[in-house]
């Protein structure tokens, strides 16, 4: 079992979060002028909006208020008899973060009130992330496009593969790195939400419904499995006054400054109206943005409901550098309901549909038109959470958690979404265009991800425990997610033609011919559906242990993942009509460029494979032990300056199910089609056998007849062999309807 390594010695003033978190929590301490610690204090702690929440000093004067949505308004208010009461304003709370405060109470009347504005620590002693938060007034500030990229792109360390200019490119999601790390972990209001496929955000966003993102480049808790780089991102919630917002931002084209200058000029040259582009190729223009939407909240119980809503629009339309379009359209739904029905319990629905439609995805010069893209929902894919918490007198907060996403989305041809058109390439000109002059592109898949993600945590504080105090952190989770999946070209082949080069011996002279008149034919045994899965279980725990300016931090994570594959049936030539599918037109694409018996040969040749299914064997589904230590000290003893150090161990996983499985299921087959050529076939693009040849694997590549004029296929197995890798491969020659064993052999001793 590999597993990473990772060991940072930092000294930092940054804000650090939970993997998981959502909340803050506020730690304080009321004292007298004196510095004495006075217990039986009732503090009440309000927020803008919110019901008051109470709490009462303990005999160390200290005092705690957990799970707190962020905010920097914040009030709280200190009452003792003989003392003056004592209000601190302009609290303020962020994700993941222990809110230290210290309040000070005057002798006096309590009638009479001292009111300041809180000092807010920049640093949590106690924690060993390397973190930044931004809040709401920062994200509202951004002078350019509004997408999670640009917030994260804030981040020191992050390196970004683009630079999102006014959100031209806020209809695609960025890649970027921190210290070596590229892979992203996404949670939303405390769920994780990553699409594991391709550990990646699952979905776009109405950039209004955030009230504040964390970034973690450096030491995530025990909440989290990977060394990952982690975006937690927090939503808006209800109050208890109605509020409503709304915006309407525009980007136009008219705005923008014309390209210039001699680098522009040879880029110019390249994509000329000269050679079939249009005349504003050459650079890529916005031609219009528009970001606009509006959301609402209030109570429906004062103190105790509340609801929030909004919905957000992105109209993003661009030209790319061919000239051809690039238009993106998000609309995002969210909808919460917070409920605190008891004072010590609070609970939350939430949920968030993200559409994504785009025209023009991936257009170059090859594929002018590109690829449309959209969901697998007609509202857009689903996020969904319920969540209950509740806090046992002073000590012990319980939390449960489930949450749903599905990332579900396909992309299709632009002009072509129906799949009606083989994939044809255009060699000496290099596009996808048929011999009539059409788009053929012909490639799609569409992808279905559901992810389900379950935790129950226990929080546990003792502020004397031998001698330190205490945050013992339990937690149960399961992590679970599926993929389905179906791709491919049309009919499961595709031809390429126009060849402008050498490629094979057509006249039998010994010397490589052009041929500018044959058509290369490409069969593929596709899936017709596959569908995998993985289980990922775990149980972990963390002691933070305070001693005066000392804090050490305890972690312990327990891993457990089962890769599954279901059966899997892979085909290459439909040989009856299929209805309600993905592959309605194969068999009318087959007949409309095969004779009956061309289609017989080939669907003997490629026959139909079914491979069983797999999953993590027993003595590998085992229990991976994750240590993880830090420490922090306040060097100074003001809370400004933290030393910390840390040292982590990360999971791998099980060894992937591709070593386990047989192989043989995707095999390929190529001819040679002289239906063009002169005295070799009939010019009437339907492929007769007589027709098809194949070439020597060797240094002319000699054409020869593959079938014999009654059909039969007439290529030797000596030859077969030879022409491995170029005329067919992916199978056992010997026993081409039969799969072949793992070719890995897996050491039985390997755990020793």
């Amino acid at each position: 079992m590999r597993k990473l390594l990772a060991v940072f010695f930092v000294c930092l003033l940054a804000v650090p979060l939970a993997a998981q978190m959502r909340t803050g929590n506020l730690y304080g301490t009321v004292v007298d002028a004196d510095g004495v610690p006075l217990p039986g204090v009732n503090v009440i702690l309000t927020a803008t909006g919110g019901a008051p929440m109470d709490a009462v000093t303990n005999n160390e004067g200290t005092f705690r208020f957990l799970s707190l949505p962020p905010s920097g308004n914040y009030e709280i208010r200190a009452e003792l008899a003989g003392f003056k009461t004592k209000i601190e304003k302009v609290v303020r709370i962020n994700i993941g973060q222990n809110t230290l405060i210290t309040v000070v109470m005057e002798m006096g009347a309590i009638e009479e009130e001292v009111t300041v504005i809180a000092t807010t620590p920049t640093v949590t002693p106690k924690r060993t992330e390397v973190s930044h938060s931004i809040d709401r007034e920062t994200m509202m500030a951004l002078p350019s496009a509004r997408d999670p990229w640009v917030v994260i792109q804030m981040v020191p360390s992050i390196l970004m593969d683009r630079e999102n200019i006014g959100g031209s490119d806020s209809g695609q999601q960025s890649s970027f790195v921190s210290k070596g790390e590229g892979t992203d972990s996404w949670v939303m209001d405390g769920i994780q939400i990553t699409d594991m496929t391709s550990t990646s955000s699952p979905t776009y966003f109405d950039f209004d419904i955030f009230e504040e993102i964390s970034v973690t480049t450096g030491m995530p808790d025990v909440e989290n499995r990977e060394r990952a780089i982690v975006i937690n991102m927090v939503t808006r919630r209800g109050q208890n006054k109605f509020g409503f917002g709304g915006r309407f931002y525009m980007t136009d084209e008219a705005w923008q400054v014309a390209g210039s200058g001699d680098d522009y000029d040879l880029v110019k040259e390249v994509f000329s109206e000269a050679k079939g582009y249009p005349k504003w190729a050459g650079s890529n223009i916005i031609k219009n943005i528009k970001d606009f939407g509006f959301n609402m909240g209030g109570p429906m119980v004062q103190d105790k409901v509340w609801w929030w809503m909004s919905y957000g629009v992105q109209n993003i339309n661009t030209f790319v550098i061919t000239g051809s379009r690039d238009n993106t359209q998000l609309n995002n739904y969210a909808a919460k309901l917070n409920f605190q029905l008891l004072p010590d319990n609070r609970a939350e629905l939430f949920l968030h549909l993200g559409d994504k439609k785009k025209q023009g995805r991936d257009s170059s010069s090859s594929n002018p038109d590109g690829r449309a893209q959209h969901g697998k929902y007609h509202f857009g894919s689903p996020i969904f959470k319920i969540q209950d918490e509740h806090m046992f007198g002073d000590n012990l907060f319980i939390s449960a958690r489930y949450g749903f996403t599905d990332a579900g989305f396909g992309l299709w041809p632009q002009t072509d979404e129906v799949m009606t058109r083989v994939r044809w390439y255009d060699y000496d000109n290099a596009i996808y265009k048929n011999p009539w002059g059409n788009s053929s592109y012909s490639y799609y898949f569409f992808s279905g991800r559901p992810h389900q993600f379950g935790l129950l945590q226990g929080i546990y504080y003792n502020d004397n425990l031998l001698g330190a105090s205490h945050e013992v952190k339990v937690g149960l989770e399961v992590n679970n997610n599926q993929r389905s999946y179906v791709g491919g070209y049309a009919g499961n082949f595709y031809f390429y033609y126009n060849y402008y080069s050498p490629q094979i011996d057509t006249d039998l002279d010994g010397v490589r011919d052009t041929p500018d008149d044959w058509i290369r034919f490409h069969l593929d045994d596709w899936e017709v559906f596959l569908n995998d899965s993985t289980d990922r279980y775990a149980g972990y725990i963390q002691d933070i242990m305070t001693f005066g300016r000392l804090t050490f931090n305890l972690q312990l994570r327990l891993d457990k993942e089962i890769d599954y594959y279901e059966p899997l049936t892979t085909r290459g030539v439909y040989m009856e009509d299929v209805e309600g599918d993905w592959h309605d037109n194969y068999y009318e694409i087959a007949q409309r460029y095969m004779t009956p018996q061309t289609m017989t040969a080939m669907s003997n040749l490629l026959t139909d494979r079914v491979r069983p299914a797999e999953s993590t064997p027993a003595d590998s589904r085992m229990w991976t032990m994750s240590p993880r230590i830090g420490f922090t000290y306040d060097l100074f003893g003001d809370g400004k300056t933290i030393l910390k150090a840390a040292f982590a161990m990360y999971p791998g996983g099980p060894l992937s199910l591709s070593y386990y499985a047989q192989s043989g299921i995707f095999p390929w087959v190529r001819f040679w089609w002289g239906d063009q050529a002169a005295g070799y076939g009939n010019g009437d693009y339907v492929m007769d056998l007589n027709e098809l040849y194949w070439a020597e694997y060797s240094g002319s590549r000699k054409i020869y007849r593959a079938f014999d004029d009654a059909g039969n296929f007439i290529v030797t197995d000596a030859q077969a062999y030879r022409e491995q890798g170029l005329m067919w491969s992916g199978m056992d020659w010997d026993n081409k309807e039969q799969l072949t064993p793992s070719n890995y052999t897996i050491d039985p001793n390997w755990k020793q």
